[in-house]
């Protein structure tokens, strides 16, 4: 559904009056300011540009949130002090996430990065109290040292084995925190490609004990065929 600049501060301004998110005239402008187009698209949840590349404020009440495939962009302060959102799904095509997005986000527990994600701003989870593991399924071109700040239960980043150094790096750690970043198989379709190597010795094994088994069988079977008058005597 199409919105014009106007339409799409008066849903925002009148967040206000029922919602705890700190919605602001500074705010709604900041989001907006930026913006080349005076046309918007708004589904039940979000504002995006017109093209659906960009989602600029997310306006929904409900706790789990996916964010569709074809945005490319979140921008600054899209989902700043939501208190509703709990569950974060990400699209393949996402590219960015900009200063601020889901700052002070605090139901949020967990998050998944696409492969294709380039660049994570400052504070784009700050402050987030609950958020405990993120997960980065490749490895972005530019990762803030400030992306999680403020985040004191997060315990666990896991990267691509190959990354590991780029993300300590990046993050500034030292000896005493690199353990916070944590290599390993990432991903429903890893995990699953790893289940099916360390299964396949064993149905190998399996098979050829089935064969080994198969031709006995077959070797008893041609004997009895062969002697069936010994048998009776």
């Amino acid at each position: 559904m199409k919105k014009t600049k106007k339409a799409l501060e008066g849903i925002i301004e009148g967040m206000k009056k029922d919602d705890k998110r700190h919605a602001t005239n500074k705010l709604v402008n900041f989001a907006l300011q930026k913006l080349n187009s005076d046309e918007y698209e708004c589904d039940e949840e979000a504002a995006y540009t017109a093209d659906r590349k960009e989602l600029i404020f997310i306006f929904g009440k409900k706790p789990e949130l996916t964010v569709p495939e074809g945005v490319e962009v979140i921008e600054e302060q899209a989902s700043y002090r939501n208190p509703h959102l709990s569950k974060l799904t990400l699209p393949t095509t996402l590219r960015e996430i900009r200063r601020d997005a889901f700052y002070d986000c605090d139901n949020i527990e967990e998050i998944t990065f696409p492969a294709n994600i380039e660049r994570l701003e400052g504070y784009a989870f700050g402050d987030c109290d609950n958020l405990k593991q993120v997960t980065f399924l490749g490895t972005p071109k530019h990762v803030s040292r400030h992306a999680f700040e403020s985040c004191d239960h997060l315990h666990a980043i896991k990267v691509p084995a190959e990354s590991v150094k780029k993300f300590v790096k990046a993050f500034h750690l030292n000896e005493e925190n690199a353990d916070l970043i944590v290599p390993g198989d990432l991903g429903q379709v890893g995990k699953a490609s790893k289940e099916k190597k360390e299964k396949k010795p064993d149905n190998k094994h399996a098979d050829d004990k089935k064969k080994g088994k198969d031709k006995r069988h077959d070797s008893n079977k041609h004997k009895e065929s062969k002697q069936p008058q010994d048998a009776e005597g």
